[in-house]
C-alpha cells in the first residue's frame, strides 16, 4: 500500500512539474518580450519590427502583430541560436537568415543574395537608368571641379561560384555586374571593376574568408582592391598619388571564433592588417 501511493505521489509530482515548465517556458519569454523602440538584431542584421498601429478587426494589424511577437519574444536569439547548433550537429545544415553552406565547408550569403548577383532578370531598363544616374552624377562632379569615378567589388559568390552549393548551376553567363558595366560604358562613364583581377589573384591569395563574414572581402581582399583603385587614380587622375605595397602593413592572422552575427562555431583563422607607420 505505501509503495502504490509513493508511486501515486510520484506520477502526480511528475505531471505537476510539467505544467509547471510548460507554463514557464510559455510565460517567461511572453513578459520579457522586448519593448524598446528601434531595435537593432545582430544575429538578423536588421531593425526588429514596430508594434504595429492598431485598427480594430483589421486584418493587417494581426499581421503586424504576430511579426512584432515573433520579432521581440523573450529568449529568441538564444533559442535561434541553439536550433542553429542542433541542426548542424544532427543534419550538417546551417540555419541562418544570411548564411548558407556551399561546397568544401565554405559559408556563402543567402539566396536573395547570391541568385540575384548571376540572374538576368532585372527590371526592364535598369542597367541602363543606373548608368543615367551614374553619369548625371559625374556632370554634378564636373561642375564642381571634381573627378568622378564609379567602383564596383564583386561579391564572394562572383569570385568563387564553384564554391556555391549545388543547384545554382552558373555557366558562365553574363551576370548582373556585366549588365550594368555595358550600360556604363555606352555613357561613357568611368569605372574600375575588380572582379578580373581578383579571379587573377585567387589562385595565390584568400581574398574572401571561407566561413566568417561571407557577406564581404577579408583584409587581404581589402589590401589587393585598394592596391588596383589607388593605380587607377594614379594612372586616370594624379600621378603624385604614392602606390600602396605589402611593406606598409604587418600581416598577421587572428581567430574568429564564431560566425559573424551568430553564435556558430568556426574557429577560422582570418587575415589581420595593421600599418607598420
Amino acid at each position: 500500500m505505501i509503495d502504490k501511493m509513493n508511486t501515486t505521489g510520484n506520477k502526480s509530482f511528475i505531471k505537476i512539474s510539467f505544467v509547471i515548465i510548460a507554463l514557464a517556458m510559455m510565460i517567461i519569454p511572453a513578459v520579457t518580450i522586448n519593448t524598446k523602440k528601434n531595435v537593432t538584431s545582430e544575429l538578423d542584421n536588421r531593425v526588429l519590427v514596430e508594434f504595429p498601429q492598431f485598427t480594430v478587426f483589421n486584418d493587417a494589424f494581426i499581421s503586424g502583430l504576430n511579426d512584432y511577437v515573433e520579432d521581440r519574444i523573450g529568449f529568441r536569439e538564444q533559442a535561434l541560436a541553439a536550433y542553429q547548433i542542433m541542426n548542424d550537429e544532427l543534419f550538417h545544415y546551417l540555419v541562418h537568415p544570411l548564411y548558407e553552406y556551399g561546397k568544401d565547408e565554405w559559408i556563402m550569403t543567402k539566396d536573395w543574395d547570391s541568385i540575384q548577383t548571376y540572374h538576368l532578370d532585372l527590371e526592364e531598363g535598369f542597367a541602363d537608368r543606373f548608368a543615367a544616374f551614374m553619369k548625371q552624377a559625374q556632370g554634378i562632379a564636373d561642375e564642381n571641379g571634381a573627378c568622378f569615378m564609379f567602383l564596383l567589388i564583386p561579391n564572394k559568390e562572383t569570385v568563387y561560384p564553384e564554391k556555391l552549393a549545388v543547384g545554382y548551376n552558373i555557366k558562365n553567363q553574363e551576370s548582373k555586374s556585366d549588365l550594368i558595366m555595358e550600360a556604363l560604358d555606352k555613357e561613357d562613364v568611368p569605372y574600375l571593376y575588380l572582379l578580373p583581377r581578383f579571379q587573377e589573384l585567387k589562385e595565390s591569395v584568400q581574398l574572401y574568408n571561407i566561413k566568417y563574414d561571407a557577406g564581404h572581402w577579408n583584409e587581404n581582399g581589402c589590401f589587393y582592391g585598394n592596391i588596383e583603385l589607388i593605380n587607377y587614380l594614379k594612372d586616370n587622375y594624379d600621378e603624385t598619388i604614392e602606390p600602396l605595397n605589402i611593406e606598409q602593413f604587418n600581416v598577421d592572422t587572428e581567430i574568429a571564433e564564431c560566425l559573424l552575427q551568430s553564435k556558430y562555431r568556426i574557429d577560422e583563422d582570418i587575415p589581420v592588417y595593421s600599418v607598420t607607420n
